[in-house]
């Protein structure tokens, strides 16, 4: 037996039903190895980290840095804000609807993973409610 994924049709293997394989054929499977390396969707890879310089615009992005400064301020509604920075510069990280948890963790000094959409804000180049990893 084979240890790499070949060129194999599903349809080969009596543990796909017909229904299953008219699925995967919609998307485009139709080989071991096209079900193998099938991404899903909405797929996030985690493995890249983009310094803030390198933000664009309507792109989401993953970066790193440590929280520089960290405020709910309640005008004209109450949000929690945070600055993150990076050797090459920094973001703001704005929460709208938040828990006590959130300002815990976006405490001064903490550093910390960060995947959103990047957005243009009143303080420059911002991510609303963003995915935050503690690292």
């Amino acid at each position: 037996m084979s240890t790499t994924p070949d060129n194999t049709l599903l349809t080969e293997y009596s543990v796909f039903s017909k229904p299953l394989l008219s699925h995967l054929s919609k998307l485009g499977i139709q080989t071991l190895q096209d079900l193998l390396l099938h991404l899903p969707l909405r797929y996030i890879d985690e493995t890249h980290i983009t310094s803030i310089r390198d933000l664009r615009l309507g792109e989401a992005a993953q970066i790193q840095g440590e929280i520089v400064h960290s405020e709910v301020i309640y005008k004209p509604r109450k949000a929690l804000i945070a600055q993150i920075q990076d050797a090459s510069g920094q973001l703001t990280l704005r929460f709208l609807h938040f828990y006590p948890s959130q300002i815990k963790m976006l405490a001064m000094g903490t550093h910390l993973r960060i995947y959103g959409e990047v957005r243009h804000g009143f303080l420059g180049y911002e991510m609303v409610h963003p995915q935050c990893k503690t690292v």
